[in-house]
């Protein structure tokens, strides 16, 4: 995405508003939750900039600081609640319905629109009572649906790593209290450091399954009114995560071992597909695709189904634009300076390229127009495209989002045929 400065502060639970000037009629509401892996990132980023999205869909745009790492997602049931980053999107939510129409909003016409960590917490915002009337649609960008929530087990464990980094009894834990902000961040690095798994980017720090009833359950129910929702994912997710910045590039040995958790017996079969049976990709491409199918595109299709079972007005993307030189195709987060129109603050990362601004101006167009109109109406009727049919049953529409934006059935027929070798993984 490239670099950025701001300042950090434990005192962040600030929103960034804007609001077109006033009309007649209340404005429609967009509340965004950053992703960052639950670990880093801001509301206020330049990266999400409002501005573009406020003055062209004539809409409330209102970003959301919570709490991250240890600082958020900590397990410590002795001195304070679980999960506290989420509770403060909560807070955020409430803060929009009591307060949004002082800036011009309309209270009972919010969309929550999240991407990566943010849109897992909006799927499980979704399933949770407190959420009921908070939002009416929802934007859930680039979910890591694969990823499970955290075991109260693995919490514990995770807090008892934290603590011992620190030198803290874990019979005393309110001693956390004291620690400097400093020391909490590099502990923080450390257990996360030690949780990572080749081949599985959950991190250490997430939400905690202190509902009981394990990932599976949470995200396949939806608490109350959600009338509809936009979702999807970009062609190569982990594309930036494996292969070009790789210091040493990975052997397809390395690979096979790590599809063997995902395929068990089928993993040189699986390798084989990935590569085109052609031996023309790096080993570390042939991951890269395997683990964006695994925790995002196939469990994203999965929730979709689940939605508009649900009766909830669902309509799937792809976002495969991809800048030529770049090196790391349709990436994580790639749809984001398209969504914003907030290009001139991703110009020191990579993953634009050096596309020109007729390469993305098209494809901005249809992104901006087609997320306003769904914030608006509930269904994203851009002019740029022919038509985007919504999920019914046994039909899994997906617009893919390019040069030519038209609905592609290539990723669903390829989850579908993957999906069938998919193992168990505890």
């Amino acid at each position: 995405m490239g670099s950025f400065e701001a300042e950090q502060s434990e005192d962040c639970l600030y929103l960034t508003i804007w609001a077109p000037d006033e009309g007649a009629r209340p404005k429609d509401v967009i509340v965004w939750l950053h992703g960052g892996g639950y670990s880093s990132g801001a509301g206020s980023l330049d990266f999400y900039s409002g501005s573009q999205l406020a003055d062209r869909g004539d809409v409330v745009v209102v970003n959301v600081n919570y709490r991250l790492g240890a600082l958020g997602f900590l397990y410590q049931p002795d001195i304070g609640d679980a999960n506290v980053g989420i509770l403060d999107q909560l807070d955020a939510l409430c803060w929009v319905q009591e307060n949004i129409a002082r800036f011009g909003g309309d209270p009972s016409s919010v969309t929550v629109m999240g991407q990566s960590a943010g849109a897992y917490t909006i799927s499980l915002l979704s399933s949770l009572k407190e959420a009921d009337g908070l939002y009416k649609r929802m934007i859930i960008m680039s979910p890591p649906l694969g990823m499970k929530l955290a075991t109260v087990e693995e919490a514990d464990r995770t807090q008892a790593q934290f603590l011992e980094i620190l030198g803290i009894d874990p019979r005393s834990p309110e001693k956390l209290r004291d620690v400097p902000v400093e020391r909490i961040l590099e502990a923080q690095q450390k257990v996360a450091a030690a949780a990572v798994i080749p081949g599985d980017p959950t991190p250490a720090f997430r939400p905690i399954d202190v509902f009981n009833c394990g990932k599976d359950e949470v995200f396949m129910t939806v608490s109350g009114r959600k009338r509809e929702c936009l979702i999807g994912f970009t062609s190569q997710e982990m594309s930036a995560f494996l292969g070009p910045y790789d210091d040493e590039p990975m052997e397809q040995s390395q690979v096979l071992s790590i599809l063997e958790r995902y395929y068990g017996d089928a993993a040189a079969a699986m390798y084989s597909e990935y590569d085109n049976g052609m031996r023309r990709f790096a080993p570390s491409k042939v991951l890269s695709d395997a683990i964006t199918d695994i925790f995002f595109i196939w469990p994203t299709l999965q929730y979709a189904s689940v939605l508009a079972e649900t009766g909830i007005h669902t309509f799937v993307y792809e976002f495969g634009w991809q800048a030529p030189d770049s090196g790391v195709e349709a990436c994580h987060c790639i749809e984001l300076p398209f969504v914003f129109g907030t290009f001139d603050a991703f110009q020191d990362g990579s993953m634009l390229g050096a596309a020109s601004s007729n390469a993305v101006g098209q494809v901005a167009d249809v992104t901006q127009n087609s997320w306003l109109d769904f914030v608006k109406s509930g269904e994203p009727l851009s002019s740029e495209i022919d038509a985007w049919p919504s999920v019914i049953e046994g039909s899994m529409p997906v617009l893919k989002i390019d040069a030519t934006s038209k609905i592609s059935s290539t990723a669903v027929e390829r989850m579908q045929k993957y999906a069938a070798l998919r193992v168990d993984v505890a």
